[in-house]
């Protein structure tokens, strides 16, 4: 049994996290995007990563942005009629397959929600 020296395990583990890292972020086309038949795992990798389907720029911000307070209020549950049917904010959510939402109310942060993996960072389209 050959035992690999460190200077070349490194570049192995590293390509073969690479790969692991590549096939996470499979992609959906152009066409598929439009037509709406993406697996949902797919369609949220393919959203993730918008700027590799369409042509993107990045837009900085400026130099003094405004920061956005929480609420000292903060919306917890919602019940409202959509469709005529009774829904929960949370069924809304899973339902329409939201995966984030943001309610500003007076210049504060009310409800701030990540679904479907994404978090406060997440590149989104």
């Amino acid at each position: 049994m050959r035992i690999l020296r460190r200077a070349t395990a490194v570049p192995i583990a590293l390509t073969l996290l690479g790969l692991a890292i590549a096939q996470d972020e499979r992609l959906g086309s152009v066409n598929d995007l439009y037509d709406g038949n993406l697996p949902l795992p797919l369609e949220v990798s393919t959203f993730r990563h918008i700027d590799r389907v369409f042509p993107s720029a990045t837009v900085v911000h400026g130099a003094k942005p405004a920061p956005l307070p929480r609420s000292a209020r903060q919306v917890t549950d919602v019940t409202f009629e959509s469709a005529g049917r009774q829904l929960r904010l949370a069924d809304y959510i899973r339902l329409n397959r939201v995966t984030a939402l943001l309610v500003l109310k007076d210049g504060q942060i009310a409800l701030e929600r990540y679904e479907l993996g994404n978090a406060p960072n997440t590149r989104w389209v």
